[in-house]
């Protein structure tokens, strides 16, 4: 299962690019969170699994990841996630060393942030 990591402030309308069974969690700004409400309401009575969280002075994403892992890691209700696409962070030194951490590395950098995978038992 793959998990969207949107850090990106000005995401706003390429939310609805996401795939709709990927959970996805959002930063809140102008422009994301309208985008995030009207993909709530369209998706009722089952909302699209968004979460939106709020911005703090410098982002903590070893924090986030944390969170993130509380709710989609091995010990969550579903199936684990094993890929993760982020949206406004570039894959630098200390964000592959915080991935490490969690498990996971960076699979490929793209345009817009990277895609990480998880590194399987016993490698």
């Amino acid at each position: 299962m793959n998990i969207n990591l949107v850090l990106d402030l000005a995401f706003g309308d390429k939310l609805l690019l996401l795939h709709p069974a990927e959970p996805a969690w959002v930063v809140a700004s102008v422009l994301n969170e309208p985008l995030v409400r009207q993909q709530w309401q369209a998706s009722a009575p089952q909302p699209r699994d968004i979460t939106l969280f709020q911005p703090s002075t410098g982002l903590d994403f070893e924090s986030l990841l944390d969170t993130v892992n509380q709710h989609h890691g091995e010990d969550s209700h579903g199936p684990a996630y094993t890929s993760l696409t982020v949206f406004g962070l570039d894959a630098t030194d200390p964000i592959v060393e915080i991935l490490a951490g969690f498990a996971f590395h960076v699979a490929q950098t793209t345009r817009f942030g990277f895609i990480a995978h998880r590194i399987p038992h016993g490698h």
